[in-house]
């Protein structure tokens, strides 16, 4: 190294600035938090009454309530509620680290509070993978039949294969007939719609509904003539290409048909960390991808705002209870090993117990 001479212009010490370059996400911004709903259980276990659906609407003959004048009125002895008790319990998931104090006090020096980014890490670290368990229990979920469509074809009954990806905002071909993959998205969104609606006696309304979105899907149909279509037409086409609120920056109408889109954008890193820093490949998905890495659209429900109440009437698709509080920060300090102990503690569990207010839609794109 050369010799310098002290002086203002170049023999400064460098000065710690106590900037750490990184990127983590705001937890108020991660997708799941816009289609799932929080209920705090009160104990590690809990349960809830899973109700035949059917039988609010149960009026099968208009005769079987008639109370002639001068009668005995009906009974009621044959009625009865069908349902079960479902049961099941919260887990426990623990993100840990061990810090030594002499390595706090040297950081704390140059400026960084080495406890603060641990937590923050970890504190990221828990988020992901609670927003991977969301997606997992959606997908590892025994969807009703009618709740489930192999692809857009067979959920509008179509003979001819349709796909999100080649949707158009023409109804007709150049030849003048009907173009099969005139507005594919709105229409398979409408049946989506009626097939909850159906299912659900009619309770759960179109400001309900979620279309959750994989970024593939959001980035093919962002392109697709349907979509451009509709956002030329809309009142806020300016705002939404010059950047307002559209959809998570995916070029998307922040709701369509009457669905909130929610493109599930979670990242997440897949192997270990690498012994010489390399970080994972981006272009391979066995390294680095987003948690919905499928071409499924999830659409789900939810009743009320992100905070629900348990043991109240509820009929929203994904659930996360919650023990002792959403999640919490622990620390031990072990003088004797002159350590440090930090934790990243939560309770919790996903459930999906109205799985007939929601819709699973496989192969949408067809590239």
């Amino acid at each position: 190294m050369p010799m310098r001479s002290i002086g203002p212009f170049n023999g400064l010490l460098p000065e710690p600035t106590g900037v750490l370059v990184g990127y983590l996400r705001d937890p108020s911004t991660f997708p799941y938090l816009r289609y799932a709903q929080i209920i705090p259980a009160p104990e590690v276990q809990f349960m809830y009454w899973l109700m035949n659906f059917d039988e609010p609407v149960r009026v099968p003959r208009e005769n079987d309530y008639v109370w002639a004048y001068d009668d005995y009125r009906p009974t009621g002895k044959d009625f009865s509620v069908q349902g079960e008790w479902i049961e099941t319990r919260t887990n426990r998931w623990d993100f840990p680290y061990t810090i030594g104090e002499t390595t706090l006090r040297l950081w704390k020096k140059a400026g960084f509070n080495v406890k603060q980014m641990y937590d923050d890490i970890r504190g990221n670290q828990f988020q992901v993978h609670r927003a991977w368990r969301a997606v997992k229990t959606l997908l590892a979920a025994t969807w009703p039949t009618n709740n489930r469509a192999s692809n857009p074809s067979a959920l509008l009954g179509q003979s001819d294969p349709v796909y999100f990806d080649n949707s158009l905002g023409n109804p007709t071909t150049p030849g003048g007939t009907l173009d099969p993959r005139f507005l594919v998205i709105k229409r398979t969104f409408n049946a989506v719609k009626r097939r909850i609606n159906l299912a659900t006696n009619g309770a759960v309304r179109r400001d309900q509904l979620f279309a959750v979105i994989p970024p593939v899907v959001a980035e093919a149909i962002s392109n697709t003539h349907e979509i451009q279509e509709a956002l030329k037409q809309s009142q806020h086409a300016k705002e939404l290409t010059d950047g307002f609120s559209n959809a998570n920056d995916w070029n998307l109408p922040e709701t369509y048909a009457g669905f909130t889109l929610v493109v599930e954008d979670t990242p997440r890193v897949k192997i270990n960390q690498k012994a010489d820093g390399t970080m994972a490949d981006i272009t391979v998905p066995s390294e680095k991808d987003y948690i919905l890495d499928t071409d499924s659209v999830l659409f789900t429900s939810r009743q009320g705002k992100l905070d629900g109440v348990y043991g109240g009437k509820n009929f929203s698709t994904l659930q996360l209870y919650t023990h002792n509080g959403e999640a919490r920060v622990e620390a031990f300090s072990e003088p004797k090993h002159e350590l440090v102990e930090g934790h990243i503690v939560a309770e919790d569990k996903f459930v999906t117990p109205s799985m007939v207010s929601g819709f699973r839609l496989d192969d949408v794109l067809q590239s």
